[in-house]
């Protein structure tokens, strides 16, 4: 039976739930909708960067810059520890948590996961490669289940498949944050949060350490739920920090620092990619450790620039109707975007990525188009009814 729309929690316990700091900015929402644009940028020069170094350059700057994939799982762990540590006492903590994400989550995203079957099972030998030794129960069953982000051959099979990977990271914090934030204090979980930062690193070095550069560390440390733990608690100390008056303070007066800090992290992760380009010897372990910390770090500087400036020019720019736009429809574009690429260039141009780069170039404008379109009709006809229904279920 649907839980009513109106808690039936003591009345003390909503005016707490409601007297806590708001953590919903609109420039947090253009700020998804610019990583999302971020992400399909650098998915539609795979082709061009494959064939000119120019195009692989600034893809591998783009992924250095404060609008990399790891803004996503710093707002994710900011945004969802904030709900967490708002409605902590609640009763109905677990169950609407839980029926609230799989309203918003699910739908989209095993929708997506059909168009994927399909080609699986009927398309294979068209640019489609079978998922290493895989059966297709097995290939089906990590996708459903969430743990393909563990099989490489699972996420290459495809360029359908390849974005969802992020998926299962994101449903793995999903299972643990809620237990953490009910069952310790702000402070222990702080310095839980802040163990995970420090040790995840290491292990990306062990990890790589123990691969010696074969394709399956490489592939770890990129992918692995527990080699990208360190940015989705980045975002939820943030939640601790801003869940409190006095925390939201300190974080305005150290505004001075943001700025330099995305210049500073970014180019220090841009030094560690171009050092492992060039094949220096001794240096695959340490820029396996920073790259991704240091892109973290510089990611996590222009959410703080955001939340402790709303008011300034940059925060203006994300909250603007167009960018808060393309945040409500991220999901969707994020999912779909590099599959319909890859569509047009099989199907359409009978091609690859990187061999047609001007029919190429038609197809990228073209792709963008329609996985914009798409991304539209599913949020009015499907992804804001769906949240629209889960919403239903309050704490």
């Amino acid at each position: 039976m649907a839980q009513p729309l109106v808690s039936d929690r003591p009345a003390t316990q909503r005016a707490v739930a409601k007297s806590q700091p708001s953590f919903h900015l609109p420039a947090l929402d253009g700020l998804r909708g610019l990583a999302a644009l971020a992400a399909v940028t650098f998915h539609y020069l795979h082709g061009p960067a494959a064939a000119l170094v120019a195009f692989a350059w600034f893809n591998d700057f783009l992924a250095c810059t404060p609008i990399a994939i790891d803004t996503f799982f710093i707002l994710s762990g900011f945004l969802i520890g904030s709900i967490l540590l708002r409605y902590r006492e609640s009763p109905n903590y677990y169950k609407t948590f839980y029926l609230r994400r799989a309203h918003r989550i699910l739908p989209v995203y095993y929708a997506w996961l059909g168009v994927y079957f399909a080609f699986f099972l009927f398309a294979k030998g068209w640019g489609l490669h079978a998922a290493g030794s895989h059966s297709a129960i097995f290939t089906f069953a990590a996708c459903i289940l969430f743990f393909q982000n563990f099989i490489y051959t699972i996420i290459e099979s495809s360029y359908i498949a390849a974005p969802i990977w992020t998926l299962a990271v994101e449903e793995h914090f999903y299972l643990l944050s809620p237990v953490l934030v009910r069952n310790l204090s702000r402070r222990a979980l702080a310095r839980v949060l802040l163990g995970v930062v420090v040790v995840v690193p290491l292990i990306r070095g062990a990890i790589t350490k123990l691969g010696h550069g074969r394709d399956w560390s490489s592939f770890a440390v990129e992918l692995w739920t527990i080699c990208r733990a360190d940015a989705l608690a980045l975002g939820m100390i943030v939640a601790v920090i801003w869940s409190v008056p006095a925390g939201q303070k300190w974080v305005r007066d150290r505004y001075k620092f943001y700025w330099p800090g995305i210049l500073v992290f970014t180019a220090l992760s841009f030094l560690c990619v171009w050092v492992s380009h060039a094949r220096i010897p001794h240096t695959f372990v340490l820029t396996a450790i920073w790259t991704r910390t240091f892109m973290e770090f510089s990611c996590l500087s222009l959410i703080l620039l955001v939340l402790a400036r709303p008011d300034s020019l940059s925060a203006r720019v994300l909250a603007s109707k167009v960018m808060r736009e393309f945040g409500r429809i991220s999901y969707c574009l994020y999912l779909v975007h590099w599959g319909i690429l890859w569509i047009l260039v099989r199907f359409v141009l009978h091609t690859r990525f990187g061999v047609r780069l001007g029919a190429e170039t038609v197809a990228i404008m073209a792709a963008f188009a329609i996985s914009c379109g798409v991304s539209q009709l599913s949020w009015k006809y499907f992804e804001a009814r769906l949240v629209e229904r889960g919403r239903r279920f309050a704490y």
